[in-house]
């Protein structure tokens, strides 16, 4: 039975404990067999092998028997293994060692050690060698490479002669070749060094030495470089062989100037570096780190020079051989006595293997004394009649030219009962489909039967096969074939059993394919993978990726697994990464694939073997296209490359694609180099090889074709007549000695033109002096060369000399039709034809600035002649010879002082400022607030804070706030905070229903009443759900029905609640009440508590599934508490006494009916049984002072005539109310409490409305155009009867109407309107809470108020805004009505 490494060490700690095991040595460590050392520094030849019994070691030195004991103490062997260590290592210790270990089983040997002493031989004293050559020649200088073991690594240096170097920088003109020349492929000046000198340096590391070879010093003649046609200097020899893993390294040196260009192919394609090929040397250089047997083939290198047609190559054809590789390693066996025994031993190598040897225990087999035991058949060997005593090792070396491969195996023999190599139970987990082999190895083998069970009976075949090696073998496993496993194995000597439980899972599956894609190189790709498992290895399931069948690493940089849905990105693809992508799923058991395909669009290659044919006046370029990378090519661009400039490549055709050939247009006297490059719509190919000959046009020259372009003047220079023209590029010289030829005169002038030469044609402007401001000139200019003059006329043109500052000033300059960033400015136009513009007319210059501040807010607008113009399609453009100039001044700062002013422009001057006017821009939307943070970031809230606008541009009234989710780059719909912040003076909100753990934008817009303004965004992720932390509170005011509380957020945590709540009860209730959620601010008022009593309150705050509750707080309202108390007699007297009184309500009621009746029936005769709307009644005042204005201002109710004829007009109301205490920044309760519902939680600085009618609320509803029903009940919608107020009701409203009753003594003083008036609800301003009016009362009598004897408040008892449905205060007693007088 063949066993590995791994079951030896198994074998012996099993079968040990209770036989003893016995095993032939086994070598476990195969070194280096070449090793260096340096003069007495210590070195070690390791050699360490197993055995039973333990083996003994011995060594050999150059074939002979070695003993480490005769050199003192120099070399040691060390205990227990066989390595022998060299302390003090000498020159007489070099030589070939090999270990063998022996027990009495057998001998094991090891390789053979090369032990060698290291050195670096140094370079001898040499005189230095001097070198002079011409710029453009080649250069080579010797090395001379020095003998060292190891091998030195070389490199080239500049020496200076105080022994300092530096290490050469290498370009594609200076490189090394294979025998570490220094090769120079053109030499320029800079080359040169007048006390430096080039040397060639070897250093070895291992005995850390180095040296320098002779100095070369190197003079470069001063003149211009010759050009040298491409030639090959140096390269890689035309055939050469490499090992298989060692590295391949090629190259090709050219010589020439300019510096030719390298490329390189194989088989005739050209080579494009990836992973296994590189490029080096700048190009000069192919490198396989690891050769491969695909590797070989013809490698071409050829070179290109700019400006040439000449393209030398050369091929090196590489072949690729190997030492011997193991394809069948002998392995150890231990078997039974009377068996036999087979070990297999065979490498393949290239060439062939030439010899392949058996040893027994370091033996040769004919050398052995019974060499009939052993049968030898090429790669077989095979031991016969095995006795316990026939242990031995065996050794196989298999060798060819280039080395061998050698190992140690051992073959053991017992005569013992079966032991179990393995655990006696084993649990096996295999996913069904599978094939599987269970296990059941002992010490047994050959003569072992093995018998198995399945669940406790006895398997005799179908799909359970038993192997020769005792195996249980089950195909094509299915849910059904799990059970509990029994093997038996049993000889002579004995038997063994051992169960093995097989648990079969479910297969492994791909829920979700990934798709076929296609995608433009350098863009992303994305493909998605999921997959299925049995439940019960969910966890174990992972997915991997892998491209053309190899696993990918995708934890490099641009192929990136997510680990959360497991997709693979692949960013910034490239025309490599197309392929077949997998998707294996696995759970450890088994696994399950499925493939797509990545296109890659890219850039199409380069087009080849570019052709031209060369005419006298044209040339035929001719090519064959590259490949398109799966794009379709768009277009061919062909380039040329003139002798005129021969690093500069321009487009002189585009050719569709349905054409490979072309004819260029040449220009005279022009040598043309053409190559061609390829578009799709991903983008260019690089460019193709040039043609390799070149085309010479006319090579002795014509006349120029054409004229200069763009003859014109400028006037920025005063006293100067400026002539700027486009240059002519040397292309269009048609010949040598070009020339720009100007003739100037002043116009109408009767002087010779004056004439001016100009022989540089890169210039392209001339300035003549001319002593004068904006005078015309008559310009002609012309281009010749040696042959001629240009067949075309000559550039006429009329120029002017430089203008200067104008002297002209606006006048009548005012702004009007003002808008918030716009103005129409109006001014008296200027006589563009006026010498004092000193220039041409060119517009207006308009400059402002906000008052006060011109140094930081300066601004300034052109208005150029060409845009003075009425933009009516039915008129011309605007005289601007005399009239008025009006023009829109447009981007002003808004809502600001501005002032401003107009200035004249010219071509290239600005006049003096006109008389500054003034203007006020209107309001318009705000700018972006400086910044905004959430301050607290809670799993579904933040609480945002920000600052106000520096550019306001208007009275902020408010923020919009709204937010979207972020992920990845896909943005969520856009949403709006509700309700927004309609108050300006808030800087902080809480954002609330968000998710958690979710990214968010939020933006905020500052609001004007013109519009919100520009945005302002952050991005700000919620956080996990976390347990909200204790809250905390406080109490801001306390009053005798209501407590305000506050919780600021500390902004230390983030564990905050999503929404806050109050509980409170009175000190001993058990029942707890429980305000409306608050999850906007961060307090709250609570309402409707009892006077002069004890309560207890918490704060709660909870995130939907945690709440925590803070600690218990106590209050004590102010006021008196007023209960029920005392004997039921005491009761029974309330009882009788508020009957009374409700006895006497009842007759006032009816006797003020009657009085009633009597007034309306006094204001019919009055007004004469008229049926005129009382609206139409002109407005007069009565003898108390009371307003009519035809019944819709005044005559409301009660309340709003209190409001209206007193001197309190709203905002006093609004002041009295509001000035009360304010801790800790949170709002005043005041006034809260007579708010509207929407306003009851609103902070204090949520300033009263009068649109919302806070504190009256006029009910025009009930109007009729009835006068006498108008004053049914007490709905008062006429004020010019002279009964409605009948005299000597003093009672009625106190002490005089304005000066004592209402306004002086104690309706708003004594807080009749400041306790409950208006109740809880926004819309009853009727109804007066009892507690306040008992309140008062006490106040009266305690002397606490200031109302006077007579002083009777009102107390409503109707709320509704419509209660009155009929319109005749019959069907309630509505808002307006007065129902009870006490």
């Amino acid at each position: 039975m063949k066993i590995s490494p791994v079951s030896i060490f198994i074998l012996v700690a099993v079968a040990g404990s209770v036989y003893s095991v016995t095993q032939p040595p086994l070598m476990t460590v195969y070194p280096p067999t070449l090793v260096p050392f340096k003069d007495s520094e210590t070195v070690q030849l390791l050699c360490r092998a197993t055995g039973e019994p333990q083996p003994t070691y011995t060594w050999k030195k150059d074939l002979q028997d070695f003993n480490p004991a005769g050199n003192d103490d120099r070399i040691v062997k060390l205990p227990n293994e066989g390595t022998l260590v060299f302390n003090r290592p000498e020159q007489k210790d070099v030589g070939m060692y090999q270990c063998f270990a022996n027990n009495s089983h057998g001998t094991a040997m090891s390789v053979v050690f090369d032990l060698r002493r290291a050195y670096l031989q140094q370079y001898p004293n040499q005189d230095p060698i001097y070198y002079s050559r011409r710029p453009g020649a080649v250069l080579k200088l010797p090395c001379n490479k020095p003998s060292s073991f190891p091998d030195a690594k070389m490199m080239w240096v500049l020496k200076e002669k105080n022994g300092q170097f530096e290490g050469i920088d290498f370009s594609q003109r200076i490189t090394m070749d294979h025998e570490d020349n220094l090769i120079f492929t053109n030499v320029l000046s800079s080359d040169g060094h007048k006390d430096i000198a080039y040397a060639c340096m070897a250093t070895n590391k291992f005995v850390r030495q180095n040296t320098q070879g002779r100095s070369n010093y190197l003079t470069v003649q001063d003149m211009q470089p010759e050009d040298y046609e491409p030639y090959l200097i140096i390269g890689t020899p035309n055939e050469m062989t490499f090992l298989k893993g060692q590295s391949v390294n090629l190259k090709c040196i050219f010589g020439g100037h300019p510096t030719p260009e390298v490329r390189w192919s194989r088989d005739g394609k050209p080579i494009q570096p990836d992973t296994r090929i590189k490029f080096a040397s700048f190009g000069l250089e192919l490198k396989i780190p690891s050769a491969e047997f695909v590797d070989a083939g013809n490698y071409e290198c050829s070179a290109q020079a700019t400006g040439s047609s000449f393209k030398p190559q050369h091929v090196i054809k590489v072949k690729i051989h190997s030492k011997p590789e193991w394809t069948m390693k002998p392995e150890s066996i231990v078997t039974s006595a009377g068996s036999s025994a087979s070990f297999f031993c065979n490498a393949t190598s290239e060439p062939a293997i030439d010899k392949l040897m058996w040893f027994i225990n370091g033996r040769k087999i004919e050398d052995l004394p019974n060499p009939n035991k052993f049968l030898v058949r090429k790669t077989n060997l095979t031991v016969i009649n095995l006795t316990p005593q026939d242990a031995m090792t065996i050794q196989c070396n298999v060798s060819n030219i280039y080395g061998y491969v050698f190992t140690n195996v051992f073959l053991n023999v017992l005569a013992e009962a079966p032991e179990l190599l393995e655990d006696t139970n084993m649990i096996l987990k295999i996913s069904e489909g599978q094939t599987v082999n269970i296990t059941c190895k002992t010490t047994g083998y050959s003569s072992v039967q093995v018998f198995w069970s399945k669940d406790n009976k006895q398997i005799t075949g179908g799909r359970y096969r038993t192997l020769s090696d005792g195996n249980l073998n089950i195909k094509n496993l299915v849910v059904a074939d799990a059970g509990i496993f029994r093997c038996t194995a049993s000889n002579k000597y004995g038997k063994v059993s051992a169960t093995r439980t097989l648990i079969v899972r479910r297969k492994t599956r791909i829920e979700q394919r990934p798709f076929n894609l296609e995608a433009n190189e350098g863009r992303d790709a994305k493909f998605t993978c999921a997959g299925t498992t049995d439940p019960m290895e969910v966890e174990n399931l992972r997915i991997i990726w892998m491209k053309d069948g190899k696993a990918i690493a995708t934890n490099e940089e641009r192929m990136i697994q997510n680990n959360q849905d497991n997709s693979l990105t692949i960013s910034g693809i490239m025309i490599r990464d197309a392929g077949r992508y997998t998707c294996m799923a696995t759970n450890g058991l088994d696994s399950a694939k499925a493939s797509a395909f990545l296109t890659v669009r890219a850039r199409p290659e380069a087009p080849t073997k570019v052709e031209v044919l060369c005419y006298a006046d044209y040339a035929t370029v001719s090519w064959t296209s590259g490949s398109t990378n799966n794009a379709p090519i768009q277009f061919y661009i062909i380039q040329a490359n003139t002798s005129f400039d021969r690093d500069q490549w321009s487009m002189v055709d585009k050719v569709p694609p349905s054409e490979t050939r072309a004819d260029i247009i040449l220009s005279p006297y022009t040598n043309y180099t053409f190559r061609v490059v390829a578009q799709n719509k991903i983008g260019e190919s690089k460019p193709s090889d040039h043609a390799p000959n070149m085309c010479k046009s006319k090579p002795d020259g014509t006349v120029p074709y054409q004229q200069p372009s763009n003859v014109h003047t400028r006037g920025d220079r005063k006293n100067y007549l400026t002539i700027m023209w486009t240059i002519m590029p040397p292309i269009t010289h048609n010949g040598p000695d070009f020339k720009y030829v100007i003739e100037v005169r002043l116009r109408n002038s009767t002087d010779i033109p004056s004439i001016h030469t100009i022989n540089n044609w890169q210039v392209n402007n001339i300035s003549l002096l001319t002593n004068n401001i904006y005078k015309p000139y008559d310009i002609k200019m012309r281009v010749k060369n040696s042959i001629g003059d240009a067949n075309k006329n000559p550039i006429e043109i009329v120029g002017y000399s430089g203008e200067d500052t104008p002297n002209t000033i606006v006048t009548n300059p005012r702004a009007g039709l003002i808008g918030a960033t716009t103005a129409i400015i109006t001014f008296d136009a200027v006589d563009p034809n006026s010498l004092l513009i000193r220039g041409k007319f060119n517009g207006y210059k308009i400059q402002y600035w906000k008052r006060n501040q011109k140094r930081s807010t300066f601004q300034d607008y052109s208005f150029y002649i060409d845009d003075i113009e009425d933009k009516s399609q039915t008129r011309k453009k605007r005289s601007v010879n005399s009239g008025e100039v009006t023009l829109q001044l447009k981007n002003v700062y808004p809502y600001s002082d501005i002032e401003a002013q107009v200035l004249v422009m010219n071509s290239y001057y600005v006049g003096p400022p006109s008389d500054v006017f003034s203007f006020k821009t209107e309001e318009g939307v705000p700018g972006p607030v400086p910044f905004l943070r959430a301050a607290v970031r809670g799993s579904n809230h933040f609480l945002l804070d920000w600052k106000v606008p520096d550019d306001k541009n208007g009275y902020i009234v408010g923020y919009d706030i709204g937010f979207q989710t972020v992920n990845g780059l896909n943005l969520g719909k856009l949403r709006d905070m509700e309700p927004q912040v309609t108050d300006a003076s808030l800087t902080q909100i809480r954002l609330t229903g968000l998710r958690s753990s979710q990214l968010y934008r939020v933006f905020i817009w500052a609001r004007t009443i013109i519009g919100k303004g520009d945005p302002y965004f952050i991005d700000v992720s919620t956080i996990q759900p976390s347990t909200p932390a204790v809250p905390t509170f406080s109490f801001v005011h306390i009053d005798v029905h209501y407590v305000n509380i506050s919780w600021p957020e500390s902004l230390k945590t983030d564990k905050h609640g999503s929404v806050y709540y109050i509980e409170y009860r009175k000190e001993e209730s058990s029942d707890w009440q429980q305000t409306t959620d608050e999850s906007v601010f961060s307090w709250k008022n609570v309402t409707n508590l009892e006077a002069g009593t004890d309560y207890e309150f918490r704060l709660v705050a909870t995130n939907g599934k945690v709440t925590q509750a803070s600690d218990i707080q106590v209050v004590t309202t102010y006021g008196h508490y007023v209960g029920f108390a005392g004997t039921s007699g005491w009761l029974y007297g309330m009882l009788v006494a508020l009957l009374i009184l409700v006895c006497i309500a009842i007759a006032l009621y009816v006797l003020r009916e009657k009085i009633s009746e009597r007034r309306r029936e006094s204001y019919k005769k009055n007004m004469g049984g008229s049926k005129t709307y009382i609206e139409n009644a002109p407005e007069f005042r009565d003898d108390k002072g009371y307003v009519n204005d035809g019944g819709h201002r005044y005559g409301t109710s009660v309340t709003d005539r209190l409001t209206k004829e007193t001197s309190h007009d709203d905002s006093s109301i609004h002041k009295s109310r509001s000035n009360m205490s304010v801790t800790d920044g949170a709002p005043s309760p005041g006034k809260d409490q007579y708010l509207p519902p929407r306003y009851e939680d609103q902070p204090y600085s949520q300033t009263y409305d009068p649109n919302y009618d806070d504190y009256r609320h006029p009910n025009y509803e009930n109007y009729s155009s009835d006068p006498a029903e108008n004053i049914k009940g007490d709905q008062y919608y006429g004020d010019g009867a002279e009964g409605y107020y009948p005299e000597g009701t003093e009672g009625y409203y106190g002490d005089g109407y304005n000066a004592e009753g209402y306004n002086a003594e104690g309706y708003y003083d004594d807080g009749y309107y400041g306790n409950d008036y208006y109740g809880d609800d926004s819309n009853n301003y009727g109804t007066y809470d009892d507690g306040a009016y008992e309140d008062y009362q006490r106040k009266r009598q305690s002397g606490l108020s200031n109302t006077g004897a007579n002083d009777v408040p009102l107390k409503f008892t109707s709320s509704s805004m419509n209660d009155d449905k009929k319109d005749d205060g019959s069907g309630g007693t509505g808002h307006n009505a007065m129902t009870t007088f006490v």
